[in-house]
């Protein structure tokens, strides 16, 4: 139920238009020349690179857009990645980021791009042209968010938590493998993420997620009663920034896109306080884990996926209650054997026409004398008593006489 670069510029007539002279560009360092290394003219083949694990520090230097103020791009785990104009180079200049694959809205657009240093980006360079000719693009089809003000440092790795639950230590409970490479996964004893967030919850379930968690860490050894084993120590870990969710299920609202259905908060109580859900996949596989829930069509499934998975939002946990069968009142019928007509006191027993409820007749009762008058005119030791005999209660206290 389900899952981040380049330019190269083509010599041009006029290019000095805007190009970076020497005066407007700080010089004297060793950073320029590689970012001049990366910004280059071509007449390379411009061929798209494929899509690879990224980090991204801003372009500071001074000249005119689009051939300066995009990004620098380097490719995680890699010396090296392959530039709009077909060259290698350890960092690669984009004019820009595509995130239209991502569906962001405008604001989530903006958090990309003005933090672009806080994220991991799964992407693809690809030549596009400008008005100052070809120069590199970063379309992006997975964004990972990291934490303000943290430099990750060593490797960086997808992990999962593999669900292996051992009787002593350490225990290989979870799996971890290089991005961008081919090298097969490693069971790993343990994930320390204590360095990078006081609150790592949201990680510790992300480990669980089909996709894993992604993070920056070093190898490290854990020792425990059953030997020793390997482990990771993060120095920064990322969680998935995805679309923000389309409301729906309430007035002015947009019904949900095929594939997907109206999940509803608990507090909406399946839309009838015309509070909004939110559209969600409806999951194509769920586990046979028993936990019944109730589905706001007022139908039990054996848990919230199985209800997801029919396009039902879920009304409260454990299994829906019984149908309420009206009765005692025109053209009302019959209760169930082994049921009978419970009236409230404002339906004076039915003689006023006002409808009763069906309710299972008890099959023990507590012997506490607390006397109540039947429908039936019969005094009752208390209300159980009463309904044991399939009589409604029409009052407290003895019948009179």
């Amino acid at each position: 139920m389900p899952n981040p670069t380049f330019i190269w510029i083509t010599a041009l007539a006029g290019l000095g238009a805007f190009a970076c002279s020497a005066g407007d560009v700080d010089t004297g360092s060793d950073q320029l020349g590689s970012e001049a290394a990366a910004v280059t003219s071509a007449g390379q083949d411009l061929r798209a690179a494929a899509p690879s694990y990224v980090t991204l520090r801003r372009d500071l230097r001074r000249c005119a857009s689009p051939l300066c103020g995009g990004f620098f791009v380097a490719a995680v785990n890699q010396d090296s990645l392959r530039c709009a104009d077909g060259r290698r180079s350890a960092e690669c200049y984009v004019a820009d980021l595509d995130l239209s694959a991502l569906a962001l809205s405008d604001e989530q657009q903006a958090t990309v791009q003005s933090n672009a240093t806080t994220f991991l980006l799964l992407g693809q360079i690809r030549a596009i042209q400008t008005v100052a000719g070809r120069l590199g693009e970063l379309a992006v089809s997975e964004a990972w968010q990291g934490h303000p003000d943290v430099t990750p440092s060593g490797q960086f790795f997808r992990a999962r938590n593999d669900g292996i639950v051992c009787i002593t230590s350490p225990c290989l409970s979870f799996s971890a493998e290089l991005l961008n490479r081919q090298a097969p996964s490693v069971k790993i004893a343990d994930i320390d993420l204590s360095r990078v967030s006081d609150d790592p919850s949201a990680a510790f379930e992300q480990l669980s997620a089909a996709d894993g968690l992604l993070l920056a860490a070093r190898r490290t050894t854990v020792t425990g009663p059953a030997g020793s084993a390997r482990g990771l120590r993060a120095s920064e870990f990322y969680l998935p920034f995805v679309a923000q969710s389309q409301a729906c299920g309430s007035r002015g609202q947009t019904q949900c896109g095929d594939g997907s259905f109206c999940n509803f908060p608990p507090e909406a109580a399946c839309g009838s306080f015309d509070a909004p859900g939110v559209c969600e996949p409806i999951p194509d596989l769920c586990f046979e884990i028993f936990a019944p829930v109730c589905g706001c069509d007022g139908q039990t499934y054996v848990n919230s996926c199985f209800a997801a998975n029919a396009g039902v939002s879920v009304f409260a946990q454990g299994e829906c209650a019984p149908p309420v069968q009206a009765c005692g009142s025109r053209g009302l019928g019959q209760c169930d054997e082994g049921s009978f007509c419970s009236f409230p006191p404002e339906a004076n027993c039915g003689r006023s026409d006002a409808p009763g409820e069906c309710a299972v007749r008890p099959e023990f009762c507590i012997q506490i004398f607390k006397p109540v008058c039947g429908c039936d005119g019969e005094t009752y030791s208390n209300s159980c008593s009463a309904s044991a005999a399939g009589v409604s209660v029409e009052h407290d206290g003895s019948c009179a006489p």
